[in-house]
C-alpha cells in the first residue's frame, strides 16, 4: 500500500454511511453484514489468530477508524502509522473463540451467539470494523461468523478478504509475515478505489447525474402499498438460513427462465415477487405492482476498469435497479419472468448503471451533515415490498481454510426501510443458500418463518 495515511470512502461507501447513520439515529439499527463459513476440520484458534493480524497489515483499512476532514466534512479510514502495533492490537479485539465441542446443548448455544451478535450497534470511530468469530463444534467441525458495517466492503470484498486468509492460511510460519503483504492477483492495495466513471468529463458525469432522476422514475407508474402503516420500534435483527442443491433449483429455473446471464437471480427474484404476493394477501393489501431491490456490482457493466477485473477488499461497487412485479402478471410464472427480463435489459441498454453511480459521485462532494438532509428526500427506499440479493461466487473460488476444506459460505444482511426483511441469496459450490434477515418486533417470527416458507414452495413449486 502507498504512504497515503487516508483512505476515503468511495461515493457508494458514503451512500452506505449516510444510510446507517440515518437509521441510526431513528433508532432502527444499523446496516451491519454477515457471512457464514462452514469448515469441515478443527483449526486452532492461535493459527486464525497469526492469519487475521497479518491480513490486517495488508488490508489496514479493516482495522482503521473511521474520521472526517475538517476541510471538506467527509468521512475518510484513518490508516494507522505502525501498522504492526495496529494488528496486534485489532485482532485481539476482532477474533471472537467459543469452544462447544464438549457441550450438550451446543446447537443452541451456537444459534443463542450467532443471533445474539447479529447487532445493529457498531463504533465506527474506533477499529477493527470487522469481527471474526469461530465456534468448534462437535464431529470436527467449525463455524466462523464474519461480520462488518456494510459501508466498508459488500459481498465480493468478504469473500475476496476470506480469500486472503485462505491463502496465509496455507503459508508457513517461516514466510507469513514476508508473504502478509503481497496479494492475490485479483486484489489491488486498499487505496487504490475503482472509478467506475474514470475517463468521463466533466460535462458527461453531470448529463448522467441529470438523467438519473428520470431513471429513478421509472417504477412510479405503478402504484405500491408498504406491508405496515406504522412501524413498531426497532428492538432488534434476526435470520432465517435454508440451504438447498443448486442443480434442483437450476432445472426448475430452466423451466421458466429465459435463455441468458444470472439464470438463478432471475428465477429466484421471480418467485420472491410470487411470495411477497401471497403475504400481501394474507393482510388483504392489493398494490398494483410489488417492488424489489437487485443489488448488482457495477463491474457487470463494463464500467469498472473493464480491462482489468483487479478491486480492493474494501469498498462498495454497487449498483441497485429497482425492480416491479406486476400484480396482474403475478400468476403467470413465465410472463413474469419475460417481464423482469425486459426491465433489466433496459437497466442495461439505458446506461442507468452509470446514472446511479454519478448520482452517488455527485452526493458524495457533500459534507457528512448534508448528506443527512439529502437522506430524508424520497429515494425510491419507501417502495419497497421486500429488499432482495444474490450474490456469486468470486472468480477465484476457495475450498481450504487452513488446511480444511470449507463446506459452505453464506451471507446475510438487514434491509432497514419497511417492511425491512430482505432475502439475500447466494450459490457456494452446489450449494444454493438462503438467508432472511428481519427486524423485530416489525416482523414476527411467525411471519418471518411464513415468508420463506412461501419462497421455497415457489422455488420448487411445491403448493
Amino acid at each position: 500500500m502507498s504512504e497515503s495515511r487516508r483512505v476515503p470512502l468511495n461515493p457508494c461507501d458514503y451512500f452506505f454511511f449516510s444510510h446507517h447513520r440515518m437509521m441510526q439515529r431513528k433508532a432502527d439499527g444499523g446496516n451491519i453484514a454477515l457471512m457464514t463459513m462452514e469448515v469441515d476440520g478443527h483449526i486452532e484458534p492461535d493459527h486464525i489468530r497469526t492469519i487475521l493480524q497479518h491480513a490486517f497489515v495488508g488490508h489496514p483499512v479493516l482495522m482503521s477508524p473511521l474520521r472526517f476532514s475538517i476541510l471538506t466534512g467527509r468521512p475518510y479510514w484513518k490508516i494507522p502509522g505502525n501498522k504492526g502495533e495496529a494488528s496486534a492490537k485489532a485482532v485481539q479485539k476482532a477474533h471472537v473463540y467459543h469452544d462447544l465441542r464438549d457441550k450438550s446443548s451446543w446447537e443452541a448455544r451456537l444459534e443463542r451467539f450467532c443471533q445474539g451478535r447479529y447487532a445493529p450497534d457498531w463504533d465506527l470511530l474506533e477499529g477493527p470494523q470487522i469481527t471474526l468469530e469461530q465456534y468448534a463444534l462437535p464431529w470436527n467441525q467449525t463455524r466462523f461468523c464474519l461480520r462488518w458495517p456494510h459501508l466498508l466492503m459488500d459481498a465480493a470484498g468478504a469473500q475476496w478478504f476470506l480469500a486472503e486468509l485462505s491463502r496465509l492460511g496455507e503459508l508457513g510460519s517461516d514466510v507469513i509475515e514476508q508473504e502478509a503483504r503481497n496479494r492475490l492477483p485479483e486484489i489491488s492495495s486498499d487505496d487504490q478505489t475503482v472509478y467506475p466513471l474514470r475517463g468521463a468529463s466533466l460535462m458527461k458525469r453531470l448529463g448522467l447525474f441529470l438523467s438519473s432522476f428520470r431513471a429513478q422514475r421509472q417504477h412510479s407508474r405503478f402504484k405500491g402499498e408498504t406491508l405496515f402503516k406504522t412501524k413498531p420500534r426497532f428492538k432488534n435483527q434476526r435470520y432465517i438460513h435454508r440451504r438447498w442443491d443448486a442443480q434442483r433449483i437450476k432445472a426448475m429455473a430452466e423451466k421458466h427462465v429465459p435463455p441468458g446471464a444470472g439464470l438463478y437471480a432471475r428465477y429466484l427474484a421471480v418467485c420472491v415477487f410470487r411470495a411477497i404476493h401471497r403475504v400481501f394477501a394474507d393482510f388483504h393489501i392489493e398494490p398494483e405492482a410489488y417492488f424489489i431491490s437487485m443489488p448488482q456490482s457495477v463491474s457487470d457493466f463494463g464500467q469498472a476498469n473493464a480491462s482489468s477485473p483487479v478491486r480492493p477488499v474494501p469498498g462498495n461497487y454497487l449498483v441497485t435497479p429497482t425492480l416491479w412485479g406486476r400484480r396482474d402478471l403475478i400468476q403467470d410464472k413465465r410472463a413474469l419472468c419475460e417481464d423482469l427480463d425486459r426491465q433489466l435489459k433496459a437497466y442495461h441498454e439505458n446506461r442507468t448503471a452509470l446514472m446511479q453511480w454519478a448520482m452517488l459521485w455527485m452526493a458524495s462532494s457533500s459534507r457528512a451533515f448534508f448528506y443527512q438532509w439529502l437522506m430524508r428526500l424520497p429515494l425510491g427506499l419507501e417502495t419497497l415490498s421486500s429488499g432482495f440479493s444474490y450474490f456469486r461466487e468470486i472468480s477465484r473460488p476457495f475450498r481450504t481454510l487452513c488446511g480444511a476444506r470449507v463446506t459452505n459460505l453464506w451471507g446475510a444482511g438487514p434491509l432497514p426501510t419497511p417492511p425491512g426483511w430482505n432475502p439475500v441469496f447466494s450459490k457456494f459450490d452446489d450449494k444454493l443458500n438462503l438467508a432472511l434477515t428481519y427486524p423485530r418486533p416489525a416482523i414476527s417470527d411467525n411471519l418471518a418463518r411464513r415468508y420463506v416458507e412461501l419462497i421455497e414452495s415457489e422455488i420448487f413449486e411445491s403448493s
